[in-house]
């Protein structure tokens, strides 16, 4: 739990940072910019892309939702997503992420205990974790046809 603990600590003191610097709409702006430009269904998905890229630097589901969602909640009601949409993305990409990055600890203790080394993991796993993240796509453009809220 102390690692928990300390991850959420520091994603807490980003958000501070964030929001005491008076950077967080600066960082909402820039990446509602291109997301704007494409439409809510494929906003919709370039938001799961995000939340994939970011499991990789902040493994912790806790923590990541912590920093993420004050910049993600505000960018989809920008681009025309719903909160439930940008919620729903970041599930969908620190979900399946997890199987497959290599700075999730216990996927690599796992591995380590196995005795299977990464790369041979990465080539097993990627086409499962690439058609769950085809299927969560078009679960959240149908999510935002929908209007899922």
């Amino acid at each position: 739990m102390t690692m928990t603990a300390l991850l959420v600590g520091f994603a807490r003191a980003i958000a501070l940072m964030l929001e005491d610097g008076q950077v967080l709409h600066t960082i909402v702006h820039g990446l509602s910019l291109p997301l704007s430009m494409v439409g809510p269904h494929l906003a919709a998905v370039g938001m799961l892309g995000v939340q994939s890229l970011l499991n990789l630097f902040i493994p912790s589901g806790s923590g990541q939702a912590f920093v993420t969602m004050p910049l993600m909640a505000p960018i989809g009601e920008i681009v025309g997503v719903s909160r439930q949409v940008a919620v729903l993305a970041f599930q969908f990409g620190d979900g399946f992420m997890n199987i497959v990055i290599p700075t999730n600890a216990i996927i690599m203790a796992m591995l380590g205990i196995a005795g299977i080394p990464y790369d041979r993991w990465f080539r097993f796993i990627w086409p499962l974790v690439a058609k769950l993240l085809l299927l969560a796509a078009l679960i959240l453009m149908t999510a935002v046809g929908i209007g899922y809220a």
